[in-house]
């Protein structure tokens, strides 16, 4: 008892101990690495306790331990990838959060891995499924601490106090252990029927998502279509307008009619005032002279 006490306050320690430490470090490089390795530990303490808690071996699934230690630390590659950078001040200046934050991904994980250990009754895979799900809880609940938990396409929730983030990272392998515990004391035909409605839920919502696909392909082509009939259709009609503008032979595109005798109207009407009359004053010059669109 006093051995699982210990371990339960190492998670707190641990976390705390890192987060306080980040805030004398000053070069990116050394914060990007504390803050990653804080993750790992905290990670990994967490997959011990729930083996502890299990009452399994600690030495023969120290592969385990180390597993899910590692996976803990390599989410935060994706801040790289969704950088397409590997540069750590582009990592670090994203405008939003990378995909493997959002808590979604591992609950959907959980699910599958679980509904796949029952359906192809593989005992490895529901184990793996467990330390998939404590690895990305620890770390999106350390980090929930800035913005909250990202439950996409929901959003996200508020900003955990930092005391509640304590007391959840070290009930965290508590809560998981039980789940573990409830999972197992639940019938197998219950577990069967829960897979297969998965399955259908599943397929349902896949065949649901191709035929939308396949309309917005129609609709694009249609639009598509329809965007070059247009084009097609005011092409036609240009040249008709250049073909009808030029029906004299002996006019010359670009010309200077005011050679032949033409002019443009200037649009200036003046009055003489002794007369009271109205009179167009046209002036004839190179300046008001136009080149002809007819």
């Amino acid at each position: 008892m006093s051995f699982l006490t210990g371990l339960t306050s190492l998670i707190g320690i641990s976390s705390f101990m890192g987060d306080t430490s980040l805030k004398y470090v000053h070069t990116a490089v050394a914060r990007a690495i504390l803050d990653n390795l804080t993750h790992a530990i905290v990670g990994g303490l967490t997959w011990t306790l729930i083996l502890i808690l299990s009452k399994k071996s600690f030495v023969q699934n120290l592969h385990d331990i180390f597993f899910s230690f590692a996976l803990s630390s390599f989410i935060d590659l994706d801040h790289f990838l969704a950088a397409r950078s590997w540069k750590l001040n582009d990592a670090t200046n994203l405008n939003k959060r990378p995909f493997l934050h959002c808590t979604t991904i591992p609950i959907l994980l959980w699910l599958i891995m679980i509904l796949s250990s029952i359906t192809f009754n593989c005992p490895s895979l529901n184990q793996y499924s467990w330390i998939v799900s404590a690895s990305f809880l620890s770390h999106h609940i350390r980090d929930a601490t800035r913005r909250g938990l990202w439950f996409c396409p929901f959003g996200s929730t508020q900003p955990i106090p930092y005391n509640l983030y304590i007391g959840i990272s070290m009930a965290l392998p508590y809560i998981l252990h039980w789940f573990m515990q409830f999972r197992i004391l639940l019938p197998k035909d219950t577990l069967e029927d829960l897979s297969l409605y998965f399955y259908i839920a599943c397929g349902v919502g896949l065949g649901l998502h191709l035929l939308t696909f396949c309309l917005l392909c129609i609709f694009y082509c249609k639009i598509k279509r329809l965007a070059k009939a247009e084009s097609n259709q005011l092409g036609r009609q240009t040249n008709m307008m250049a073909d009808f503008c030029y029906t004299n032979p002996t006019i010359v595109p670009g010309e200077e009619l005011s050679r032949r005798g033409f002019s443009m109207y200037c649009g200036s009407d003046s009055f003489n005032e002794d007369s009271n009359s109205k009179h167009k004053d046209i002036n004839y010059g190179t300046y008001h002279e136009a080149l002809s669109k007819f």
